[in-house]
């Protein structure tokens, strides 16, 4: 199985009751196929780059899970017919993404001297 990440828009003006059932339902959708949610973070409310649906703004919900590769074309067509959705993006993982390989060298600011400050001015 290979590791996923997913970001979900939700409409702004969802109650608590209705968050929770559109995470519920997109939760099924992904176990539907196969799939397992490893963790959800909420970004909370965030404005839209465009108006979409009508909205400004859109409640962001980052997903990772696990599924096989033949379920995540599903997935997508599922989430496409979902209305409750404005909009989404599923992206296959980067395992190297966070780490700092061990070997490479930390580069330190240049320290600010007077006489770089004064050649400045």
């Amino acid at each position: 199985m290979k590791s996923y990440e997913a970001i979900f828009v939700f409409p702004p003006i969802s109650t608590p009751d209705e968050r929770k059932a559109q995470d519920k339902a997109v939760d099924t959708q992904i176990e539907k196929f196969k799939g397992k949610v490893l963790q959800r973070t909420e970004w909370g409310k965030r404005s839209l780059g465009y108006v979409v649906k009508r909205f400004r703004e859109g409640l962001f919900v980052f997903v990772e899970f696990e599924m096989g590769p033949e379920g995540v074309n599903d997935l997508r067509k599922a989430l496409e017919v979902n209305p409750d959705l404005l909009k989404y993006t599923v992206t296959v993982k980067d395992p190297k993404a966070g780490k700092v390989d061990p070997r490479r060298k930390v580069r330190k600011a240049p320290e600010e001297t007077p006489a770089a400050v004064a050649a400045k001015s």
